[in-house]
């Protein structure tokens, strides 16, 4: 895993409003087939820095205000989504049983009807 460049401190204090903002901005979803990896947005896309949080999983800082503005999963179908058997089945409901492609925008309404994308953020966090 690469060396973190900001803090973890800094970045959980500067997020104690994560949750109302995802609720308040909603999110998009989008999977890169090719690189296999699953970019989950918060509100708008943005500029960020890219930092390790976990095995194959990044998360996305606004570099003024250290915002959470999203997260990476590196290797979702081919190591993530097969080691996580809770989350195959939250994005199973999340894209309706569809196969898992392309983007998809949760607006704060939808996200009600996807309780595992709140659990997934607050494991995330």
């Amino acid at each position: 895993m690469e060396k973190k460049v900001i803090s973890d401190r800094k970045v959980a204090l500067a997020n104690k409003d994560f949750m109302g903002r995802v609720s308040r901005e909603g999110l998009i979803l989008a999977y890169n087939e090719d690189a296999d990896l699953m970019s989950i947005i918060i509100g708008t896309p943005q500029e960020a820095i890219t930092e390790p949080l976990l095995d194959n999983v990044l998360y996305r800082i606004d570099p003024d205000t250290l915002k959470i503005v999203g997260f990476e999963i590196l290797d979702f179908k081919s190591d993530f989504l097969p080691h996580n058997r809770l989350m195959q089945e939250y994005f199973s409901l999340i894209y309706n049983g569809r196969k898992i492609s392309g983007e998809i925008s949760l607006s704060p309404e939808k996200l009600l009807e996807a309780p595992g994308l709140a659990a997934l953020m607050v494991i995330l966090m």
